[in-house]
């Protein structure tokens, strides 16, 4: 009984190590995928203020000519 007992905990202390893993594992893809989404919409805010720029160019040039 004493060896599946020890057999037992050994098991249970292997899956709390793979469990607190996979914790880590998530928190850093949590933090990973917040980095993305901000960079996301960082990136999609130049690519609006790009095009405002480019109609603001075009509306001076028509000025222009």
């Amino acid at each position: 009984m004493t060896h599946e007992f020890d057999q037992t905990e050994s098991w249970l202390a292997h899956l709390e190590q793979i469990l607190e893993r996979l914790r880590q594992e998530h928190e850093r893809l949590r933090v990973q995928l917040a980095q993305v989404t901000q960079e996301e919409q960082q990136a999609l805010k130049g690519r609006q203020q790009s095009k405002q720029q480019r109609k603001e160019l075009k509306r001076r040039r028509k000025e222009l000519t």
